[in-house]
């Protein structure tokens, strides 16, 4: 519908730069998850082979820059590698996680909001209700910090630290810009839910498992 309305906007260029710039800012800033496949399609259609003179050079890389890191963690794509180090500075993959679903979580201690998060993960996990497995991926650079939080709390789960990497910068990867950000995995490792609260993933696990079952 996007693509009929710039096409409709005919040679009245201000209509078509007025859309175009009106909803590539929507979709990239929509809380509604999965509109930022919207995003990716616009830019790649509009901003990366054209330039426009009200747009300023910088912001359109920056733009293709953005949607280059987001196409890899759209929903129903195959969740990118993690091979990160745990407490015992042993290296975990992601795709080691053997269980029906996967949830990675990026968190940090000195975060209140990663804490809310995390304890209302654990109480999920430890619930047993789904076959549910846990990749823990913390952003502190104190490594004792992170350590003393996963014995206080009891964090059970695969617990590992994003600086410690040999896949590269976890913020490229999954596109983080802050924490705590939270995606959702099938067994395959496909993404099918991300940036959403901890009290959100059981009732999407459940739509899942009747999808399927459908």
């Amino acid at each position: 519908e996007i693509d009929q309305m710039v096409e409709a906007t005919g040679d009245n260029a201000e209509m078509r730069d007025y859309l175009l710039w009106y909803l590539a800012n929507r979709y990239e800033t929509s809380n509604i998850m999965g509109y930022d496949r919207i995003f990716v399609h616009m830019v790649d259609r509009y901003f990366t082979r054209q330039s426009y003179d009200w747009l300023h050079p910088e912001v359109q890389s920056n733009m293709i820059d953005h949607v280059d890191k987001l196409r890899k963690v759209l929903i129903g794509e195959f969740a990118p590698t993690l091979l990160m180090a745990d407490t015992s500075n042993n290296f975990i993959n992601l795709y080691q996680v053997d269980a029906e679903f996967t949830v990675v979580i990026f968190w940090s201690g000195s975060c209140g909001e990663c804490q809310r998060e995390l304890k209302a993960l654990n109480e999920l996990y430890r619930s047993g209700d789904y076959d549910m497995g846990i990749y823990s991926v913390n952003t502190d650079t104190s490594f004792n910090k992170w350590k003393e939080y996963i014995r206080k709390y009891g964090l059970e789960w695969v617990n590992v630290n994003g600086n410690l990497s040999l896949t590269g910068d976890y913020h490229d990867l999954y596109d983080i810009y802050s924490t705590p950000v939270i995606y959702v995995l099938d067994r395959e490792k496909v993404i099918i839910a991300k940036r959403i609260a901890a009290d959100s993933i059981a009732g999407i696990l459940r739509r899942h498992i009747q999808m399927k079952s459908n």
